[in-house]
């Protein structure tokens, strides 16, 4: 079972990746 904070960092993290690849591409860069 996934912990509800790792599932809060994941949706986070993929919602930021959104961003930086509206902004210019550097999501999947980490």
């Amino acid at each position: 079972m996934i912990s509800p904070v790792k599932l809060l960092v994941h949706l986070i993290d993929c919602e930021q990746d959104k961003m930086l690849n509206a902004n210019g591409g550097f999501g999947g860069t980490r």
